[in-house]
């Protein structure tokens, strides 16, 4: 059976009416399937627990997420048996970073069939973090363990710096919310990327991986990548790949701005590693400890700033496309 999660709000609302169109493909097809009309994020992470939690070898759990990133992310959380779980997505976001890396048709109706009758069983990496939050926003509620660290999973990206201040400006723009309604929300990254590269302060950040470690005191940027792509398909890690059980990082640090302007424009023929001041690593894991508070973001939702930030890659997780 089927389990199609449907993110109503999801891509301007569009998550019921390309539904409508799958579920005219199941019925002919006599698929046996159940829907469940997500109602909050809360309420996407019980339903994947409840699914997951009941899953095993012999009666495996296929969830179909009919939603983007955002959603991703929130089931992502709620897996309790990556074994016997598997996903799969057909897009409807605005974003839609994974359905870009994971290279997902982009016709609901066509992903679906290909679900159905060729499937591809991929098994991906996803990645670990675990912070100290501060400068909380209003209405977010984290489980902190007794020394304050709160531990969360993502799927694509989660980044400190310049690519967390534009998912930070970009979710509370109007303009976002405008450009959603003609499926072009995606644009608002970038006219938020350019405004940044004026208005960010670089901070001094203490960072250890697996290959080095140090004091980076003009970081601009750390984005740490599983996909390839984040900020709706901006390539700061063009070599990440989900399969290799390694983070991608992006660190860009002391370059003048009109360097910043040139590196933009450079990001998208995926140049921008030729910048001195832009590298790009391979590693398990990654630790990063500011000097002064940051936003953080993962998979692009922004829910709080922080210090102390730590980073691992994970493997294990099924996905079918």
């Amino acid at each position: 059976m089927l389990h199609f999660l449907i993110n109503p709000s999801t891509g301007n609302g569009a998550g019921p009416a390309v539904f409508s169109k799958l579920e005219q493909v199941l019925e002919e097809e006599k698929v046996f399937y159940d829907v469940h009309l997500l109602k909050s994020g809360a309420d996407t992470t019980e339903t994947v627990k409840r699914l997951s939690g009941s899953a095993t070898g012999k009666n495996p759990v296929h969830i179909v997420v009919v939603g983007g990133d955002g959603t991703l992310n929130l089931v992502l959380q709620g897996i309790v048996d990556f074994e016997n779980t598997y996903i799969s997505c057909i897009k409807t976001g605005s974003g839609n970073d994974f359905a870009r890396s994971m290279e997902l048709d982009s016709d609901p109706v066509c992903a679906l069939k290909h679900i159905l009758h060729s499937p591809s069983h991929l098994v991906i990496d996803y990645g670990e973090a675990k912070f100290k939050p501060v400068d909380v926003k209003p209405d977010v509620i984290f489980e902190q363990d007794d020394r304050g660290y709160v531990s969360r999973k993502f799927l694509i990206s989660c980044g400190l710096g310049y690519d967390a201040d534009i998912c930070e400006q970009a979710n509370r723009s109007k303009l976002k919310k405008l450009l959603n309604r003609v499926h072009l929300g995606s644009i608002v990254y970038l006219f938020v990327g350019i405004q940044q590269i004026f208005t960010r302060k670089c901070c001094s950040v203490q960072i250890t991986t697996d290959q080095f470690g140090g004091k980076i005191s003009q970081l601009f940027m750390c984005a740490t990548m599983i996909q390839r792509y984040e900020g709706g398909g901006v390539p700061f890690c063009p070599n990440a790949d989900c399969r290799d059980g390694k983070l991608s990082i992006c660190i860009v640090r002391g370059l003048s701005k009109l360097k910043l302007m040139m590196a933009v424009v450079a990001v998208y023929a995926k140049k921008h590693i030729l910048f001195k001041g832009i590298s790009e690593y391979k590693t398990q894991s990654i630790t990063m400890k500011a000097k002064t508070p940051q936003w953080i973001h993962m998979d692009g939702e922004v829910w709080c700033k922080t210090k102390v930030i730590c980073m691992t890659n994970k493997s294990g997780l099924n996905f079918i496309k």
